[in-house]
């Protein structure tokens, strides 16, 4: 009679990702040698604090800045979980939109608009 326990089954899952790995790499060097880039990253967006992003959406567009990179409570400094903000001097709605500029891939964020209209803020919190 075969057992299988619950620890047999955690001691057996690193190393099936490491074959999965393995194969993996050996399909292509084009493939392995470009690491995709997460698009969610806290990192990514700190950078671009001041600068100026196009948002678009399947009903409004509008241009505005990053204008700060803030921790949620409870997670200082997570590239996981953070608030972007951003201001514009037009106003536009709640809404999903596709946020970009020259040399930075399109991120889609949900923003919400602040009390003026002027401000909106997107929360990323991936556990």
């Amino acid at each position: 009679m075969v057992v299988i326990s619950r620890r047999r089954v955690l001691q057996a899952v690193p190393a099936a990702a490491v074959a999965t790995a393995v194969t993996a790499a050996g399909a292509g060097t084009a493939a392995a040698a470009k690491a995709p880039v997460d698009l969610l990253s806290r990192s990514r967006w700190t950078a671009l604090v001041g600068t100026s992003f196009s948002a678009k959406s399947a009903t409004s567009a509008w241009t505005g800045r990053l204008s700060a990179v803030n921790d949620l409570p409870g997670t200082p400094g997570s590239d996981r979980r953070y608030a972007l903000h951003f201001t514009s001097t037009t106003g536009s709605r709640e809404d999903t939109y596709g946020v970009s500029r020259s040399g930075f891939t399109t991120t889609p964020l949900h923003l919400v608009p602040g009390p003026t209209g002027k401000t909106w803020t997107a929360v990323v919190n991936r556990l």
